[in-house]
This record gives C-alpha cells, sequence and structure tokens, in this order.
C-alpha cells in the first residue's frame, strides 16, 4: 500500500541544490532518477521498513510504499526525516548575510545554496564520511552500494544497516562483503563505540562549541582532521574547512599560487567567519560540476 505526505519547505529553500548537493544522492540507500528527479530510499521506520519516494514542486512531497497502514508514529518520522535529510532546520541567513556583498560569492545566496542531503542518522552520516576517505568517487558509491547489503532487504534495495549487524561481521568479513578495506575496522569501531553508550546524535547539540565538535569526532577511531571537519559540515557547522588534495587543487587554480599551503587557504577565507567553510566548499564544488567532475 502507499501513504502521501506534503511538507512545507523553508523560503529560502533550493530543493535542486540540496539534493545534489555533495554526491548523496548516489549513495545508497539514497537513489536518484535524474531524468525525473525523484530521490529514493529505503527507511527503516517505528514500525516497519519503507520505501520513500520524493518530488518537489513548492512542498517535499513523499510517498511511502508499506507493507501495512502506517502508524501515527510513522508518519511522524516521515516528516522528521525529510525535515533532518533536507536540513530545514538549518538557519542559513548568517552565511547568507555573509556572502550578499561579495561579488565573487554573492552566487551562493541567490542561488539559496548551502543545505545538503544527508541521512536521518549520525551513525549513517559518520559510516559515509569513512567511505569518501583516501578514495574515488565511483568507489566511495560502490562501497555504499555493498554495505547496504548487510541491511534489512525491501524489495531488491536495503535499509541502511544499523550498528548492530555491523557488528555481527568482523572487521575481515565487514572488509571483504563490503570493499571498504582498511576502513572496515574503523567502522566497526564506530559499531562498538556505540553499542558502549556513544550517541552520535549527540553531536547534534547546538550548546556545544564546534571546537569541542571537531575532537569529539577526531577521538573516534579512523576520524582525522579532513572527516572531523567534514562531519562539521554535515552538521550546518561551517568554521572549519575541510581540506584534501582537491580542495588544495583547487585553491592553486582559484589563487594562481602554486605553493599554497593550508594556513593559505584558511586566511583566504577567513573573512566569512563561521562561514568559511560553506564558502570554499561551493566554490570547489562548482568548478568541479563545470569540470564535470563527480565531487562529495
Amino acid at each position: 500500500m502507499h501513504t502521501q505526505i506534503s511538507i512545507t519547505t523553508p523560503a529560502d529553500f533550493n530543493f535542486e541544490s540540496t539534493l545534489n548537493s555533495h554526491g548523496w544522492e548516489r549513495l545508497e540507500p539514497f537513489s536518484l532518477n535524474r531524468e525525473d528527479q525523484v530521490l529514493t530510499r529505503i527507511e527503516r521506520l517505528p514500525s516497519q521498513l519503507a520505501r520513500l519516494e520524493i518530488t518537489h514542486d513548492d512542498k517535499i512531497n513523499v510517498t511511502i510504499h508499506s507493507e501495512t497502514q502506517l502508524s501515527k508514529e510513522d508518519k511522524a518520522y516521515v516528516i522528521e526525516f525529510i525535515t533532518h535529510c533536507f536540513s530545514f532546520h538549518w538557519d542559513m541567513s548568517r552565511c547568507y548575510a555573509k556572502v550578499a556583498g561579495d561579488t565573487t560569492y554573492k552566487f551562493i545566496k541567490e542561488e539559496r545554496l548551502g543545505r545538503l542531503l544527508l541521512a536521518r542518522s549520525m551513525w549513517e552520516n559518520l559510516v559515509k564520511t569513512q567511505f569518501l576517505t583516501n578514495t574515488h568517487a565511483r568507489h566511495t558509491t560502490a562501497m555504499a552500494a555493498k554495505f547496504c547489503t548487510l541491511g534489512d532487504p525491501f524489495g531488491e534495495k536495503h535499509a541502511f544497516p544499523t550498528p548492530e549487524q555491523v557488528l555481527a561481521k568482523s572487521a575481515d568479513e565487514l572488509a571483504k562483503q563490503t570493499g571498504t578495506g582498511y576502513r572496515a575496522k574503523y567502522i566497526r569501531s564506530l559499531a562498538e563505540a556505540i553499542a558502549s553508550g556513544f550517541d552520535p546524535e549527540s553531536l547534534r547539540n547546538p550548546a556545544i562549541s564546534y571546537e569541542d565538535i571537531y575532537e569529539k569526532v577526531k577521538a573516534l577511531h579512523g576520524f582525522g582532521s579532513y572527516s572531523a571537519s567534514y562531519v562539521l559540515k554535515l552538521l550546518g557547522r561551517f568554521e572549519r574547512i575541510s581540506i584534501d588534495t582537491v580542495m588544495r587543487r583547487y585553491f592553486k587554480e582559484i589563487t594562481g599560487q602554486a605553493h599554497a599551503t593550508d594556513d593559505d587557504i584558511n586566511a583566504y577565507y577567513d573573512r566569512f567567519g563561521e562561514c568559511k567553510g560553506l564558502v570554499a566548499w561551493w566554490e570547489v564544488s562548482r568548478r568541479a560540476d563545470q569540470k564535470g567532475e563527480l565531487s562529495f
């Protein structure tokens, strides 16, 4: 059976830019039909698994395919899911104010950029961050697809696996089945930390400074400076720049500095204050798109 829900979006929301914001529409359990702009996902609702088909006109429209009638809790979850996955709760006004008068970067405000497509759970967001490190986009996509085979099936697809499902495998088994290589031990370590009481959702607490969140993530096995900075971005915290080889390469194009350091990159964007990570990321994303390069 199927149920339809429509959800009002924020006034400054841009569906297309959020949907295609950083490549996660390519990572299962998300799947995007680009021709029709229909985003599909297998999601674990409070009472059952379901397939969500998400479209947009003046609202977000969700068609929920399920085996039984949805409960009130299921429907409430879907609304909360959309709110988190499309970053409705992020206040973009402060960053838009930072770029509004800048001739180079005002496009961020004008095109209502900045929101990200995300997973509902920080567990999934953290695991997918591991898929991004020291690899290329196609391998990231392949890892996500194989990893999801550990999750509960719904039709031909699967929900994202739970920490418990990951812990049912040894690190070696996990690496072999999912193609995650050395990352398997880090992902399993994260699942172990959750089983021992670590709550990834605690990272969302706005009362915690970005410095403390950064250190909390870096304390997790396998999360370095780049990964921790990337996780900040997934939380709508743009005080740090995720600097990797791609960022360094594009920065040289942007400035013409052949030997730019990470300090040079930070100094260049410092004028945007708490939003410098947003500005740097969108500049690199825009350049990658213009070259037809996949980026996350």
